[in-house]
C-alpha cells in the first residue's frame, strides 16, 4: 500500500504542513446493527512542515479495548523524538508507558519470570522466580533487587551496603 499526500491540485501540488494526515489504514466491522468503522487503525501525519530536507511523521497505531466502542491510541511513535508512547498519544521519552490501574491485569510493566542470561548483560533487567535483577555496566555485574513486604524492615535492622557501595 502507498499513500502520498500532497496540497493543492494533483496538476501543481504543494508541500504538506505539520499535522496533514498522510495515510491511514481503518478496520471495522458489522455489529449486529450497522457497520462500525475504526475499531482499530494506523494513522501516519506530518510531525512538521514538509520543505526539502524536512519530511517528520508520527505514527499512532489505535485498538479498540475489549467490552468498549471506542478506539483509542495503543501505540504511538512521535515525530519529533521516536519517542514512543504505550498506552499514551505522545510519550515523552524515550519509552513512555500509561499508568497502571488498581485492576488485576492492568500494571503497566510486566516481566515472565525466566531464566537470566548465562553472561550478564550491561543495562538488562531480569527476573527469575521471586528474584528481579539489574546488569550493571560497571562490570558487567548482575545485582539483585531487595523484594520484601516490610516485615523485616523493623527497628534496629539497616541495610549494609557491600564494598563497591551498592546496596
Amino acid at each position: 500500500i502507498n499513500l502520498f499526500k500532497s496540497r493543492g491540485t494533483q496538476a501543481a501540488p504543494t508541500g504538506i504542513a505539520s499535522g496533514d494526515t498522510l495515510g491511514y489504514v481503518e478496520w471495522g466491522g458489522y455489529d449486529t446493527a450497522a457497520y462500525q468503522a475504526a475499531a482499530s487503525s494506523i494513522i501516519v501525519t506530518a510531525s512538521e512542515t514538509w520543505g526539502a530536507a524536512a519530511h517528520g511523521t508520527t505514527t499512532i497505531i489505535r485498538n479498540t479495548i475489549t467490552a468498549t466502542s471506542a478506539a483509542a491510541t495503543a501505540i504511538s511513535i512521535r515525530g519529533a523524538d521516536n519517542n514512543i508512547g504505550i498506552g499514551i498519544a505522545s510519550g515523552t521519552a524515550g519509552v513512555h508507558i500509561r499508568a497502571g490501574g488498581t485492576a488485576a491485569g492492568s500494571a503497566p510493566l510486566k516481566f515472565n519470570s525466566g531464566n537470566l542470561n548465562s553472561t550478564p548483560e550491561a543495562c538488562a533487567v531480569e527476573c527469575l522466580t521471586d528474584n528481579l535483577h539489574f546488569v550493571i555496566t560497571t562490570g558487567a555485574a548482575r545485582k539483585g533487587v531487595m523484594l520484601d513486604d516490610g516485615a523485616r524492615l523493623t527497628s534496629g535492622k539497616i541495610p549494609i551496603a557491600s564494598t563497591n557501595g551498592r546496596l
